[in-house]
């Protein structure tokens, strides 16, 4: 039908191309024991670029059937444009052809293991509300058009948990995600321990004096921060002077610690893509080398306006991190001597100006004291901008897990920021 579509198109003078995404699934919920959703999907959707007189129009439809229907709708859509803008389709691109293996997950056994996550209560008493999400997502993505076929998939489960404890009149709460190639129940059942515990640990927790800081920033919020900051690399937003990165390419604008990589072929990370939205082959590529800025990231429509190819990010980032380093977690604490972790930051999406760099963001984590992980932290502000977090960099730890589509990151020791506490002003 696809081919038809194509063929039939092309003889009005139209270039299709047709990207299809098929996938298949379930969700699963469990509010304090009690299943509250429990799904099976199967979706089918296709994304259509049409090429008509120098105009591009993109219709999303979930059906193919009525193909003089859809060509009679790009016509309509195509004369309601007056800019025209040139274009490119997907070139039938040499791809490593790595299939992820559609399997058939066992969803009662997987309901028994997470119905079972409501006896943690019994250990731990301060929980008042356990929600867990559990879903797998097996997807297909197949782009063409004339001259070009081009075809990928994976799998991924993804988890969520929302943890809330109370003792005596306070309450403490926290949200944690992961998404992993295999489903491992035991892991699981590991983060949300330590999620817990590390939540109950944080209700009796302070704030600090005002001050600047050495600190550890450990790996999970690391990445919060550096997933937040993806956009800024984006030639379009550079181009138009929405990036504090604008007037930047080529320098250095980072400690010589930082490497930032994209890595989307690698089937080894959860965000696999063999290319994206647009038919482009993705590829390993280094954005950041020692703290220099050496690769903007383009789409097809930017790279025609600068001249240039696409680097495969039409969809955004897909596996990026920061080059891990050789120090484990404790490693780097024990280097800090005196300062603070900071294990969670909030408020990234209206903390963080992009066109400065700067942010505020509330912040919770632990003191070290002597090189040691001492009491608990909650209450205080995160204050500084992205070229001096990530400026200060003295050493990149080895700790790099992946449990995002985006990316991940290493937890980072950096020198010398401000921390906002109730206990007195910046100094």
């Amino acid at each position: 039908m696809v081919k038809s579509l194509i063929n039939n198109a092309k003889k009005e003078n139209i270039i299709l191309e047709v990207k299809q995404n098929k996938s298949s699934g379930a969700l699963i919920n469990i509010t304090n024991g009690i299943k509250e959703k429990y799904e099976v999907s199967n979706t089918n959707f296709y994304n259509i670029k049409a090429l008509i007189d120098n105009k591009t129009v993109n219709i999303r439809t979930s059906k193919i059937d009525d193909v003089q229907g859809i060509i009679n709708e790009i016509k309509s859509t195509a004369s309601l444009i007056e800019e025209k803008t040139e274009n490119t389709l997907a070139k039938d691109i040499d791809i490593n052809r790595v299939s992820s293996k559609k399997i058939e997950v066992d969803l009662k056994k997987v309901l028994e293991e997470l119905l079972s996550l409501e006896k943690l209560k019994d250990k731990y008493k301060e929980i008042s509300h356990l929600e867990i999400d559990f879903a797998y997502d097996y997807n297909e993505i197949s782009i063409i058009n004339e001259t070009a076929s081009l075809y990928d998939n994976n799998l991924i489960f993804s988890y969520g948990a929302s943890i809330v404890v109370k003792k005596e009149d306070k309450t403490q709460s926290v949200y944690f995600n992961k998404v992993s190639k295999e489903h491992n129940f035991e892991e699981l059942k590991e983060d949300l321990i330590k999620k817990i515990e590390d939540v109950i640990n944080k209700i009796d927790a302070e704030s600090i004096e005002s001050s600047k800081y050495n600190i550890v920033l450990k790996n999970e919020a690391a990445f919060s921060i550096l997933r937040n900051i993806t956009s800024l690399f984006n030639a379009e937003k550079i181009n138009k002077n929405l990036s504090c990165l604008s007037g930047k390419f080529n320098k250095q604008i980072f400690s010589d610690k930082i490497t930032i990589i994209e890595d989307p072929s690698n089937d080894l990370y959860p965000g696999k893509r063999l290319f994206d939205d647009e038919g482009t082959k993705t590829y390993y590529k280094e954005i950041v080398k020692n703290g220099k800025f050496i690769t903007k990231l383009y789409d097809n429509k930017e790279a025609l306006k600068d001249k240039t190819v696409s680097t495969g990010n039409s969809f955004g980032v897909r596996n990026l991190y920061i080059k891990p380093g050789e120090k484990s977690f404790e490693d780097l604490v024990k280097a800090c001597k005196n300062g603070a972790i900071i294990d969670r930051v909030e408020g990234l999406h209206s903390g963080l100006n992009t066109l400065t760099g700067e942010f505020s963001l509330q912040a919770q984590g632990y003191k070290i004291k002597d090189g040691k992980i001492n009491e608990a932290l909650n209450l205080i502000i995160l204050t500084s901008n992205i070229f001096e977090l990530f400026g200060n960099v003295k050493e990149v730890g080895n700790d790099l897990k992946f449990k995002s589509l985006v990316g991940a990151s290493p937890s980072l020791l950096i020198e010398n920021i401000s921390i906002s506490g109730s206990k007195g002003e910046i100094k």
